[in-house]
């Protein structure tokens, strides 16, 4: 498992997107039914299938695992909730659009001042889909 992720990982480096995907989906079994899932939803994000991307961006942050206590969340949590709410920005949903961003900003409020332009840009961005619905 651990294996395929990293291959996945330099295949996504290398702009490999099948290969990527290839490898993600072997190492989406086992023991962590999660961590293999962020890597596999960048491979089809980048690879053009926002769909797939999409499900797959879902399916991590909607299955309850164990796994998010030992460090995943942390790291992909945030990012998840920012990729899916831009995906839904994209497909025209803007309340999912906006639930996502609200998670985002909530999660991410006190992050590192580095961090703090994308906070900023999700909660412009949420505030402009709130005044659009009125």
């Amino acid at each position: 498992q651990q294996f395929q992720r990293l291959l996945g990982e330099i295949a996504l480096a290398d702009e490999d997107y099948p290969a990527a995907i290839s490898h993600f989906e072997q190492a989406d079994s086992g023991l962590c039914i999660l961590c293999a899932l962020p890597g596999l939803a960048r491979a089809y994000d980048r690879s053009g299938d926002g769909d797939a991307a999409l499900a797959i961006y879902e399916r991590y942050v909607t299955t309850p695992s164990f796994d998010r206590l030992t460090a995943m969340d942390q790291y992909v949590l945030g990012p998840s909730y920012e990729r899916l709410a831009q995906l839904y920005d994209q497909r025209g949903d803007p309340v999912a659009s906006a639930e996502y961003y609200a998670r985002f900003v909530e999660l991410w409020r006190e992050a590192d001042p580095e961090l703090q332009p994308r906070v900023q840009a999700a909660q412009a961005r949420l505030e402009e889909i709130l005044a659009e619905r009125g």
